[in-house]
């Protein structure tokens, strides 16, 4: 910052956007106030020379900074901090709490709430952290809007039930398809593995499984895909122990094998595809996948040192899917937290094959161009811009259990609307 005359005092702002944290059901703020005294170890040998090589193990060389001098007991500093956070959620919410800190809360309609530090606790000596939870009951949505001049923005909000009855499910046919090649040896299969056995022990009563290996090519380890008993997973336990990995990447024939073999009507496929992604004909892969998907679903999982993140993103893209990345040597709870959430995330499909007819409304450059499923407590937000404004109604259709389901939403896109001036960098995130 320049230009500042001697002793002038400067107002600071900073602004930032980013998506809140959800997971089990709960969303969850977190905002940082302080810094915690940092251990430095002590050094083992003189500071090197100003030219000198390398650096001595355990030299910091900002070490004064990091730790300034802490208070003595019942000393507090001269700094108070104020914070107040406004919730527009969109759609009802509940159970609003900080555990962190003494606050206000105030909540005059279901999907709205202010949230105010009390004065009694503004020394900033802990984390912020606010949570709050969406009703869960049915499926919640809420379109929030922005416009300023010739262009406007959007963001429709989708919040799925959390908890469903069997009934509710989506019954799925699960593909499991292991790159079993020479690099993926050690680290990389046995995570695979482990993945694949998460899953097998968290069937839903109606899914079948199926499980291809390939490496220099590509076979099924069934005749046939596989009903939830115990003996099917136990015998599925067996294969996996005695695979390893060895010879080429002939990825193309696992993903044939993958979205060509007769699918079952009655339930949504989805390949979990596990890789390292270790080959060069990316191209090849992608452009067989957009042209043979059908009503398939991929969802890879990338596990190594330096795992193909371009392959795997757009796989996911194509598939209308995600990707999840294990890293190598994870100590085996982080390892197992990851390979849990994913699990969790996939667990309970709840609408499938979802499609939005705006009617009379005419938005542009909608994203997600595909809508992907919903899935028991996971929301999504379809972001898009538009330029006339207007009132209607769309159509929300899909698939719930296989079976035809839909819900119309009244919406507004105004004229103009100074709120929630973020949403077009949220669409502008969604486009890139």
């Amino acid at each position: 910052m320049a230009n500042i005359p001697p002793g002038e005092e400067i107002e600071v702002k900073i602004r930032y956007s980013q998506d809140i944290h959800y997971e089990d059901g709960v969303y969850r703020f977190v905002f940082p106030m302080v810094v915690g005294p940092r251990y430095i170890p002590p050094r083992l040998s003189p500071l090197p020379q100003e030219g000198g090589e390398g650096r001595v193990r355990g030299y910091v060389s900002d070490a004064l900074r990091l730790s300034p001098p802490a208070l003595k007991p019942g000393e507090r500093s001269g700094q108070d901090i104020s914070l107040a956070v406004k919730i527009d959620a969109g759609v009802a919410i509940k159970n609003i709490s900080c555990l962190s800190h003494v606050v206000d809360i105030e909540q005059k309609e279901p999907g709205a709430a202010f949230v105010k530090l009390d004065s009694a606790d503004s020394i900033p000596n802990k984390d912020f952290v606010l949570t709050y939870e969406t009703s869960g009951e049915k499926v919640e949505t809420a379109l929030l809007a922005h416009k300023k001049g010739r262009e406007g923005y959007f963001s429709l909000i989708i919040q799925p039930k959390t908890g469903l009855a069997p009934a509710e499910m989506t019954a799925r046919e699960l593909v499991f398809v292991l790159d079993t090649s020479g690099s993926m040896s050690g680290f990389p299969i046995e995570t695979a593995k482990e993945a694949i056995r998460r899953f097998l022990e968290g069937l839903n009563p109606n899914d079948t499984f199926q499980i291809i290996e390939f490496a220099g090519n590509a076979r099924l380890l069934f005749p046939k895909p596989l009903v939830n008993t115990r003996q099917n997973i136990e015998l599925a336990r067996e294969a996996l122990m005695n695979l390893r990995g060895g010879g080429g990447t002939e990825m193309l024939e696992g993903i044939r094998l993958a979205l060509n073999t007769p699918k079952d009507p009655h339930r949504l496929r989805i390949v979990f595809f596990m890789t390292d992604g270790y080959i060069g004909n990316e191209r090849e892969i992608l452009a067989f996948i957009e042209q043979n998907l059908g009503d398939s679903r991929i969802f890879p999982l990338g596990a190594g040192s330096s795992v193909n993140r371009f392959l795997l993103e757009e796989m996911a893209l194509l598939g209308r899917g995600f990707v999840q990345y294990v890293r190598y040597n994870e100590d085996h709870v982080r390892l197992q937290k990851t390979i849990d959430g994913f699990y969790e995330k996939l667990a309970k499909p709840y609408l499938t094959d979802l499609e939005l007819d705006w009617g009379g409304l005419k938005p542009a450059d909608i994203y997600p161009q595909r809508i992907p499923d919903l899935f028991a407590g996971q929301p999504l937000a379809i972001h898009g811009r538009y330029f006339k404004a207007g009132q209607g109604t769309i159509a929300f259709k899909g698939k719930l259990a296989g079976k035809p389901w839909s819900k119309t939403i009244a919406v507004e896109l105004p004229q103009e609307s100074a709120e929630h001036e973020v949403l077009g960098k949220l669409w502008a995130r969604a486009c890139i």
